[in-house]
């Protein structure tokens, strides 16, 4: 299978913000101006259009709050944050995130990439992409888990 080609919509990003889940677009909308510098938006599309995609980052975002001194640590390890991965519901379960994450391998300079979740079940699938649970946080009473994964040819 070849590799994705990525596609940087980070001069348009509200391209991006329009095939989002609505609950996710308010604030990363709000927080675009201060991110946007240190971001990039990749996606992949087909001939019908979107078909997923995702931001990579070294920003400190709104939200990290709770694990900011973590975020800045990383980024200081030349790793990169992955946020808003999203993909389109009519390709689902047809790989299109692993590949966009091995599209990202060769696209992004990074030493390794890193991410927090809400849902552990999506520990699974970003098991298969290498990451492995660095920390469980308690934020707000809930339970999330970042992510890391190393580069092996850094």
């Amino acid at each position: 299978m070849k590799p994705l080609q990525l596609t940087d919509w980070t001069k348009t990003p509200e391209r991006f913000f329009r095939e989002l889940p609505m609950d996710w677009t308010d604030g990363l909308r709000a927080a675009w101006p201060d991110i946007a510098g240190e971001s990039r938006i990749l996606v992949c599309s087909d001939n019908h259009g979107f078909t997923c995609g995702g931001i990579v980052s070294r920003a400190i975002f709104p939200d990290m709050g709770p694990y900011e001194d973590r975020a800045r640590d990383l980024y200081n390890r030349q790793y990169w944050y992955i946020g808003y991965l999203y993909v389109h519901a009519k390709h689902r379960s047809e790989g299109l995130g692993t590949r966009w994450m091995e599209a990202i391998r060769t696209e992004v300079p990074a030493r390794g990439f890193w991410l927090v979740i809400e849902k552990i079940g999506l520990l699974k699938f970003y098991a298969r992409s290498g990451f492995h649970v660095d920390r469980i946080l308690r934020i707000g009473g809930e339970r999330e888990w970042l992510l890391i994964v190393g580069r092996e040819d850094w």
